[in-house]
């Protein structure tokens, strides 16, 4: 530990964008259900019906919250099994006339794996890179539609760089060019966050875990009569698109995190944080600022070149900062987000990735912009490039 730097003992979670601490309205409906809700929602005794209006009413909530019809949203496990079902079910869907599907070039690994498997069993992938700044270019996806196109699915918040997409726009004109593809979104950072008027989009991805619900439980937008193919396959719960036993003590603890949910007071909050820990790295010689100006508030990647991030990372976590190098579903490899930018390799190995919450104070952002600095005069610094 930096002894000029004292933590008394305290930890600093920054790490949000990963996953966000489980509210207390979500603990409160995990032991009441757990205790009070026991029966198979399927099974059509009273205590069956009674797990049932449950999780219907669990739906409502969310639904509402994303601005759909609750016939057009469903249950699943999490992000990553959305992003798959709505993927592959989009997919083969259109298979008869789908050559191709166009993707942006920073998705999660759930969209990017999917898209190597199809692209492995023959179809062809049309990937958008964003830009050094960590922009796509919403022209290069439209321009990338034909009429063989299955799929567009494009990233709303980026989750290592917080890059914003618009999504709605992009929607509304690969309709005009072709009406037959489906256009998906990836809305895990978003949801609650942003503004979307998910009615433009086909499919769209949510997840608990983001937005200080539990993990393992997430779910999937669906318009009404689209044109879809189900890849799991079983007892036919959740209208047939994911088959398996609803769960039934997580899904209503995902709605009791919605419901308590305060997207102005969360985003407010959220843009104090970046604004103050921006000015702080601008101070700092030779820190990088990798996220956009107009990126998401939650969100805010930089580099510390000559640094190598999982170094900065065990430093931090010695001195009681807890923070990522990029998406936590990729473990220590490089950040795909920052790679498909193509920005230098020295930039990509020295990056670190903040994710705001309402946990976090502006005391802990000036701790953290100390101990980057602290770190920069102990740390022996790294070989570049290698």
């Amino acid at each position: 530990m930096d002894k000029d730097i004292s933590t008394k003992n305290k930890k600093i979670y920054l790490d949000n964008a990963a996953t966000t601490k489980i509210s207390e309205e979500s603990l409160r409906a995990i032991r009441e259900v757990s205790h009070e809700y026991y029966a198979n929602p399927s099974s059509l005794y009273a205590s069956g019906i009674c797990s049932r209006k449950l999780i219907e009413n669990s739906r409502k909530t969310i639904a509402a919250a994303l601005g759909c019809e609750p016939d057009e949203f469903v249950f699943t496990s999490s992000g990553t099994e959305s992003n798959n079902i709505a993927v592959l079910g989009a997919y083969f869907a259109r298979k008869n006339f789908g050559e191709n599907i166009v993707v942006t070039g920073y998705e999660h690994p759930s969209v990017y794996e999917t898209m190597r498997f199809l692209e492995k069993e023959g179809v062809e992938i049309r990937w958008i890179n964003p830009d050094s700044s960590g922009t796509v270019n919403v022209n290069s996806i439209l321009e990338s539609v034909d009429r063989k196109t299955a799929l567009v699915s494009a990233m709303h918040t980026n989750n290592e760089i917080g890059s914003v997409l618009d999504v709605e726009e992009i929607a509304k004109n690969v309709k005009s060019i072709n009406s037959r593809t489906a256009v998906h979104c990836d809305f895990v950072q978003g949801f609650l966050k942003n503004s979307l008027n998910i009615k433009y989009l086909d499919l769209a991805s949510i997840s608990g875990h983001k937005v200080h619900g539990p993990k393992n439980v997430g779910g999937l937008y669906i318009k009404k009569n689209l044109n879809f193919f189900s890849t799991v396959f079983g007892g036919g719960q959740e209208g047939g698109t994911r088959s398996g036993t609803e769960n039934l003590i997580l899904i209503p603890a995902f709605s009791a995190a919605v419901s308590c949910y305060d997207t102005e007071k969360n985003a407010a909050h959220a843009r104090l944080l970046n604004d103050g820990l921006r000015n702080g790295l601008r101070e700092l010689d030779g820190v990088v600022i990798n996220s956009p100006e107009d990126a998401s508030p939650f969100i805010l990647n930089f580099s510390v070149p000559g640094y190598n991030s999982e170094t900065l990372m065990r430093y931090l976590d010695e001195n009681g900062i807890e923070i990522s190098a990029g998406s936590a579903c990729s473990g220590t490899k490089d950040s795909s987000t920052l790679t498909a930018m193509g920005l230098h390799r020295d930039i990509i190995k020295s990056s670190l990735r903040v994710g705001f919450s309402l946990e976090n104070s502006l005391k802990d952002i000036e701790y953290l912009l100390n101990l980057i600095e602290g770190a920069r005069r102990k740390l022996t610094p790294s070989r570049r490039g290698k």
